[in-house]
């Protein structure tokens, strides 16, 4: 898996252990964000490149993120341009950040946390999820037939939710590992 396709969950830059995901057959988060272009439209740096961020329907929530990495040193070009579509809800106090990963109708998803210029991301951890999965205490499926763990997650109830957001059942986030980004210009593109 190439870092690029990762990073839009939560405009994250992050591969994990043997290509694991969390996905989920709807977005996570049961509301609805408004999302304004003061605060997420721009330029954002991270470790592993350069993403342009536009707002593209405020009230939906829904931006457009467009991730320019490094593919490797030897390539040509060097650089490659991935492109997606984000939408960003809330459950409780707590944002998450939902893509399509290439050909997938699941959504990818992080917890993403907006201060002025930062932007955090942390990813879903896969094992802790997976042991959820298998003990009933999330609906979802478990595929380990492509090389990679794939965890699907159903449609949550309120009380599943609340259990990922608690940490009643342990550390369900990569909190060790979060992806920050730092706004580096404003706005992008053509001024209005």
């Amino acid at each position: 898996m190439r870092h690029g396709h990762w990073m839009i969950v939560a405009m994250a830059a992050v591969v994990l252990p043997a290509c694991e995901l969390v996905e989920s057959t709807v977005p996570m988060g049961f509301e609805p964000v408004t999302v304004s272009e003061e605060d997420w439209d721009g330029l954002w740096l991270g470790d592993e490149g350069v993403v342009a961020i536009t707002v593209t329907d405020e009230e939906a929530g829904e931006l457009t993120a467009s991730f320019l990495f490094r593919a490797s040193r030897s390539a040509t070009p060097p650089h490659e341009l991935d492109n997606y579509h984000v939408i960003v809800r809330r459950s409780g106090d707590w944002l998450f950040a939902n893509t399509h990963y290439e050909d997938s109708s699941d959504w990818l998803w992080m917890r993403v946390k907006l201060e002025g210029d930062q932007l955090i991301a942390w990813a879903p951890d896969p094992s802790a999820i997976s042991a959820l999965v298998s003990r009933g205490l999330l609906p979802g499926t478990i595929d380990d037939s492509g090389g990679g763990e794939r965890i699907i997650l159903d449609p949550l109830t309120p009380a599943q939710d609340e259990l990922i957001r608690s940490g009643s059942e342990g550390m369900l986030m990569a909190w060790d590992d979060p992806m920050v980004l730092m706004r580096i210009r404003r706005s992008v593109g053509v001024p209005r």
